[in-house]
This record gives structure tokens, C-alpha cells and sequence, in this order.
């Protein structure tokens, strides 16, 4: 599964992680997380590749940002693209 910036790939780490296809730049929105859905006046949620994929980490370089109806990812500092 990949995106315009990221790929999702096996992780030494934790399995499963999310990884750079280029350099990201501070605050730049990496992707979507969690896209909020109304349907029939009942709300909810679906995650999204990149979601599934975010790991945790003591020195995080992204955080959750909400926009509009959806919860996406935003860099905190510059990533490196691998």
C-alpha cells in the first residue's frame, strides 16, 4: 500500500510501519489516518492504510491533526525520505 509520500511496508521495529518516499517537510500533512463518515445520521470512522500503520515512538516526528471531517497525519520536524 502506498501513497504519494509514503509506503507501507515490513518494519524491524514493529512488523508493520509507514515509510517515506521522499523528504517530508516540517508540517506538511503526510496523509489521512482516519476519515469520519455520516451515513444515515449515525457517525464513524474508517481507517485508513496509513492509520493502520502508525507506530508509536519516545521521539514521535509526526501527531494527529484533525481537518475537516478526517484525522490525518502531520509531521512534527523534517523526515528523510526511506
Amino acid at each position: 500500500m502506498t501513497g504519494s509520500k509514503y509506503t507501507i511496508k515490513p518494519s524491524a521495529r514493529h512488523g508493520v510501519g509507514a515509510f517515506a518516499l521522499r523528504n517530508i517537510g516540517a508540517q506538511e500533512n503526510v496523509g489521512v489516518l482516519l476519515a469520519r463518515l455520516y451515513f444515515f445520521g449515525v457517525f464513524g470512522g474508517r481507517r485508513t492504510d496509513l492509520g493502520c500503520a502508525v507506530n508509536h515512538a519516545g521521539n514521535p516526528n509526526c501527531k494527529m491533526v484533525k481537518v475537516g471531517r478526517c484525522w490525518s497525519l502531520v509531521a512534527t520536524r523534517c523526515i528523510s525520505a526511506g
